[in-house]
C-alpha cells in the first residue's frame, strides 16, 4: 500500500475517529467494536505523515455535544503530536 501511495501526486488524509475502538472513542456518533487502539492509530499516522507527498491530514467525526468533559479531543491531540513529531 505504502508503495502505491509513494506514486501519487498528493495524498490527502482524511482519518475518522470512528475507526478508533470504542472503549476510547466517546466523543463520536458511530463508535466503531473492535476498532484500532491507540498505537494501531498512531502507527497509521506516523506512516503516512512521512510520505513525502501528503499534502495533508483532517480529523473528523469529533461530536463535541458527546464529548462533555473533552477526553475525545484530549486523546486525538495527544495521539497527532506523538504520531507527527
Amino acid at each position: 500500500t505504502l508503495q502505491y501511495l509513494s506514486a501519487c501526486d498528493l495524498i490527502y488524509v482524511s482519518f475518522d475517529v470512528d475507526s478508533i475502538d470504542s472503549s476510547l472513542s466517546r466523543g463520536t456518533g458511530t463508535p466503531a467494536e473492535n476498532g484500532l487502539t491507540y498505537n494501531e492509530a498512531k502507527y497509521i499516522l506516523q506512516t503516512v505523515s512521512k510520505l513525502n507527498n501528503l499534502a495533508g491530514i483532517e480529523i473528523t467525526e469529533i461530536n463535541p455535544l458527546l464529548d462533555e468533559e473533552k477526553p475525545m479531543q484530549k486523546l486525538i491531540a495527544n495521539l497527532l503530536a506523538e504520531a507527527l513529531q
